[in-house]
């Protein structure tokens, strides 16, 4: 298939990309072997990233979900379902944070439950691509016009680890999530 979006490990050991086939590819950077092929996506693969570890992968596609793969073993360790199209997805840390967007909405997921811990809205425009700095304070957003935008959330990260704890403590229904950021 052809090649929809790549990403390089951190180590620069491995490249992973995902492609209109629905599938993701593990490659060695040195010899450009393929080292693994992941299934499981039902659409076209939009983005990948490696975690900070290189531990695993993620993946967004057109199937409206996320999933998060083991790079050792190439199994599939969570699926995250989206509400929405996505377009991007990479983690907004090097721990246990997504972040991802569709054309109008953020949003930032725990990676191992799958909840949305905050959607950020009201977005200057329509979004193309969006990424995180480590500590998930500042967010850049690309979008449809060609500008890039910097936006500070200096407290996001308090809010994501009080969303967290809040979680763990009570069952909240899907709109409640949604709405906590």
């Amino acid at each position: 298939g052809n090649v929809k979006c790549v990403a390089f490990s951190h180590d620069g050991r491995k490249i992973v990309s995902g492609a209109d086939d629905n599938t993701i590819r593990v490659w060695n950077s040195v010899t450009g072997r393929v080292l693994m092929t992941l299934k499981g996506h039902v659409g076209t693969v939009c983005a990948v990233a490696f975690k900070g570890d290189d531990t695993e992968i993620v993946s967004a596609s057109y199937d409206n979900t996320i999933r998060i793969w083991d790079t050792e073993t190439g199994m599939c360790l969570q699926i995250i379902e989206a509400q929405y199209g996505l377009a991007s997805v990479a983690y907004c840390s090097d721990y246990d944070k997504l972040i991802s967007n569709s054309e109008d909405e953020i949003c930032i997921w725990d990676a191992s439950t799958g909840v949305c811990l905050a959607s950020l809205g009201d977005l200057p425009s329509l979004i193309n691509n969006v990424s995180a700095s480590h500590n998930c304070r500042k967010v850049v957003i690309a979008d449809y016009d060609s500008v890039i935008h910097i936006w500070n959330y200096p407290h996001l990260q308090d809010i994501i680890d009080n969303a967290t704890e809040l979680f763990n403590n009570r069952s909240l229904t899907q709109e409640e999530k949604r709405k906590f950021y």
